[in-house]
């Protein structure tokens, strides 16, 4: 025989998946966002750009030498990622900074990428320290317009433009402490609506 259910009996039931699905929400908040936390690292990315062409007033056909200059800076931007390039930065740097980084860990670290119809590189250097970055920035900047021409010939003038400092280095935190929180709930939640259902189902709707 089914058993009826009065409108307290149906409110009580609401109330207790209501309070069951918040607490899991809770649960799954504050989990997974001391995850994040406990995970969290922040890497800082230093910047420096460097231009290389050849000075049009000494060319007869300035627009085929423009369009050579930029056919070749993504080539450029690989050989500033070389080791050639890369040892010869290494050495640039404090000693102290030699010890901590290997040219192999400084191919990790350094990314060099060419400008959309500009004969501009821009040099990246992506670290633990804000200071690392800007002096390893600067390090590769002075070391490719040292090396490149004994790489490249006819490469043409290579000008290095403002330095890096680490007061201007860009930082970044990962995992997001806030999108993990986020998630929780949501799983959280999710996992209480569940629950909810099937004790209620089973409970009270199944005979």
């Amino acid at each position: 025989m089914s058993k009826s259910y009065s409108a307290n009996d149906v409110i009580k039931i609401i109330l207790k998946n209501i309070i069951l699905i918040v607490v899991l929400a809770v649960i799954g908040t504050a989990g997974l966002g001391m995850y994040a936390k406990h995970k969290q690292t922040t890497t800082y990315t230093a910047d420096r750009e460097i231009m290389i062409g050849h000075n049009l007033n000494k060319v007869n056909y300035k627009n085929s030498q423009v369009l050579a200059d930029l056919g070749m800076m993504q080539t450029y931007a690989n050989l500033i990622q070389d080791r050639q390039v890369l040892s010869e930065a290494r050495k640039e740097l404090p000693k102290k900074l030699q010890k901590r980084y290997s040219v192999s860990d400084l191919e990790s670290a350094v990314d060099a990428k060419p400008r959309a119809g500009e004969i501009i590189l821009d040099i990246h250097a992506k670290v633990g320290s804000a200071k690392d970055a800007a002096l390893i920035v600067n390090a590769v900047t002075d070391a490719t317009k040292q090396e490149l021409p004994k790489i490249k010939a006819g490469i043409g003038q290579i000008q290095p433009l403002s330095k890096a400092y680490a007061s201007d280095v860009k930082s970044q935190t990962s995992p997001s402490a806030k999108k993990y929180s986020i998630l929780g709930f949501a799983l959280g939640a999710l996992a209480g609506m569940v629950i909810a259902f099937v004790r209620t189902t089973f409970k009270h709707l199944v005979k």
